[in-house]
């Protein structure tokens, strides 16, 4: 038989060992808890982050579809004034050619009269400044390659 003694010994060391496994399981438990109080905080950090972005992305956002619409306004008041516009123009118009002509083609006969003054006497000034250029027009279509 064993001696209560060393029974007692033999008890005390594995309670010994026993404990140091507790406290060292502890240990790494209270590590292990921090460490999810940091990663915790850092997630949380991380989610705020992303919240506030969301925000000032759903701000911009907003604001993109305001300026659309005040661009969608601004159009359709736009076109309303040109239409507006060309209608005054028809108008002013018409009531030009009815007070100054006897009729439409008398205009354009007139304007194409001026136009065409206009145009002999640029190109006669062309033909003064460069004489030797050849005239498509007047000169011979042998082809002189």
């Amino acid at each position: 038989m064993i001696p209560i003694n060393r029974k007692v010994v033999k008890i005390e060391q594995k309670l010994g060992f026993i404990t140091n496994n507790i406290e060292s399981f502890h240990g790494r438990f209270k590590s292990f808890k921090e460490e999810v109080k940091i990663q915790q905080r850092k997630r949380n950090e991380l989610f705020q982050s992303h919240e506030n972005q969301l925000k000032k992305l759903t701000g911009l956002f907003e604001d993109v579809l305001e300026i659309n619409g005040k661009i969608a306004l601004l159009d359709t008041e736009m076109k309303s004034q040109l239409q507006n516009l060309k209608v005054a123009l028809q108008t002013d118009f018409t009531t030009y050619v009815g007070n100054n002509y006897s009729s439409l083609s008398d205009f354009v006969s007139e304007n194409l009269a001026q136009l065409d003054l206009k145009f002999q006497s640029l190109e006669q000034k062309f033909n003064e400044i460069f004489p030797n250029v050849v005239n498509l027009e007047t000169s011979p279509t042998t082809d002189p390659i």
